[in-house]
């Protein structure tokens, strides 16, 4: 068991979760990943979503894809964790949903 203290605004929520074939078993089903630059993702269940940004792309310094673009980029972790295809068209219900969702952290 692993005891992680996860914050929503001013408040502090303690939860105990249990880590199984690299899986959450209790706990959050939502988890907000905030860049250096400011820019969030939201990763819910298997879906991550990222909203337009205007951030570079590219880091050539040291050859690294920043995760930014000017579309709203919405992936299935558990079918492509790299992040290489780009599902926010093909699922644009789900893609609204996040963007929702994420504007109201």
């Amino acid at each position: 068991m692993v005891l992680i203290y996860l914050g929503r605004r001013n408040t502090r929520i303690a939860q105990t979760v249990a880590w199984k074939n690299n899986l959450i078993i209790n706990g959050r089903s939502e988890l907000v990943k905030n860049a250096n630059d400011g820019n969030l993702s939201l990763i819910t269940g298997d879906w991550k979503f990222i909203p337009p940004n205007h951030g570079a792309r590219y880091n050539a310094l040291v050859d690294v894809e920043l995760g930014n673009d000017t579309v709203p980029q919405l992936y299935r972790l558990k079918d492509d964790i790299g992040e290489k295809h780009n599902l926010a068209e093909e699922f644009p219900e789900k893609a609204a949903q996040m963007t929702l969702t994420i504007s109201r952290m």
